[in-house]
């Protein structure tokens, strides 16, 4: 199912829910009696990999509702993608990273050059203007005939701002049955189009023909290991394609492999090992708090950084040079989402339980203001950190237990399974 082209008015997102969640919320309960506390996870906490871990008990999430970071992709990329990697279960951000490489491409044989520093201004304009284009080899022939492109790909609609990321998020509104599987996941948009960039890019300054090497810097192992195949599976089948249909500057893009471990030691070993191959990009890394943790070095190395998963807001004033961009939208739209949905049922009393990272702490301060500006006591709206390599979360519990939310919101990665576990124990998580 295609996405119809998202939010010219941002009112859609809460119409969009408000029906929905009036078809399946039904009356509401009186205040504060015999409440029953609804649980919402998150884009980095949701879907099959999550679900899995409660193969033992799968009620225990049966009703707990999430976002997910998700357009429907479309069966043929699907099974492209699967044919990359035959053991796939798990394809959040495979599209934004499929984009990412092939946004990078394009760019690349614009300025006519592999060279950051040159097709780097190139990025923001490949997504926004110009002729439609959502194949490879399509948008490379309309470059060779010197028109302008406006690329739109697995991903969806794109259109960066001038920030160098969406305008728009797609996301999945998914919920859990009885038996722990998503009975239900409802694709919404939110954001603006109108905030992409209008300005032309620059001219390209007549490239020297430098071939475009590529670097993955993908979650393989750690906290977000499970969106890590799919992931590289889908930056392989976009430099295949790319190949295919004649490289950049008549070369064939290379593709040098690095895992980031979801963690900031593993990945700054790894972008030293990227940077001495000479990348002229690196597609990742996946978790906000690692790209934080090496995005300095990679822009003091004159090169791209591209992330498809890094959703921190942190990232949309950085004072990159230039250099970083991300086809995951930021959490500002998302925290947005999730607060439609908190005020469309009526929350008046919010626990927010997050990681204490760019991640979890942007969307929970995002989410925070969002409540508040619609009228939610700020006494009302209680923020509570951990760390995520902790395995004890009882007094975060505890804190929450105490306050008897209407609604908590589980902003973390894989975490959040044992979280939950906590939550139901406590007697205030989506177990009934």
């Amino acid at each position: 199912m295609r996405q119809p082209r998202a939010g010219t008015n941002q009112l859609l997102v809460a119409v969009i829910v408000g029906a929905m969640l009036l078809a399946t919320s039904g009356c509401a309960t009186s205040e504060r009696e015999a409440k029953s506390v609804k649980v919402l996870g998150t884009d980095a906490n949701t879907g099959p990999s999550f679900a899995a871990q409660f193969s033992d008990a799968p009620g225990a999430i049966a009703g707990m509702r999430g976002t997910s970071r998700l357009i429907e992709l479309s069966k043929e990329f699907a099974t492209r993608l699967k044919e990359q990697n035959a053991g796939l279960t798990e394809l959040a951000y495979a599209g934004e990273s499929y984009d990412a490489t092939v946004i990078t491409a394009l760019a690349a044989q614009i300025a006519g050059s592999g060279n950051a520093a040159a097709f780097a201004p190139q990025i923001n304009g490949v997504t926004v203007g110009g002729e439609k284009c959502r194949q490879v080899k399509q948008c490379l022939d309309l470059i060779a005939k010197g028109t302008d492109v406006d690329y739109d790909g697995a991903s969806g609609e794109l259109d960066f701002t001038s920030a160098g990321e969406p305008s728009v998020g797609n996301y999945g509104l998914v919920s859990y049955d009885d038996r722990g599987e998503v009975a239900k996941n409802t694709y919404l948009v939110i954001g603006d189009p109108k905030n992409a960039v209008t300005r032309s890019p620059p001219k390209p300054a007549g490239g020297s023909g430098e071939p475009l090497r590529l670097g993955a810097l993908l979650p393989q192992s750690g906290a977000l290991s499970a969106y890590g195949p799919a992931m590289l599976a889908a930056v392989q089948l976009a430099v295949r394609d790319i190949n295919a249909a004649g490289g950049v500057n008549g070369t064939p893009v290379s593709l040098l492999e690095a895992d980031d471990g979801t963690d900031a030691g593993v990945a700054r070993r790894a972008v030293t090992r990227l940077l001495n191959a000479d990348v002229g990009a690196i597609i990742g890394p996946g978790a906000s708090g690692v790209a934080k943790a090496v995005l300095d070095d990679v822009i003091a190395a004159g090169v791209v950084m591209f992330s498809p998963a890094n959703t921190s807001d942190e990232f949309t004033g950085y004072d990159d040079k230039g250099m970083y961009f991300r086809t995951a939208p930021p959490d500002e739209l998302q925290a947005r989402l999730l607060a439609n949905i908190i005020l469309q049922e009526g929350g008046k009393v919010v626990g927010l339980l997050h990681q204490n990272t760019p991640y979890g702490t942007g969307l929970a301060t995002g989410i925070k203001q969002n409540l508040s500006a619609a009228g939610v006591s700020a006494s009302d709206i209680v923020a509570v950190t951990y760390d995520p390599a902790s395995r004890d979360y009882r007094q975060q519990v505890a804190r929450l237990a105490d306050l008897r939310p209407d609604f908590i919101v589980v902003a973390g990665y894989a975490e959040s399974a044992e979280i939950v576990r906590r939550l139901n124990a406590a007697g205030i998580g989506p177990q009934r």
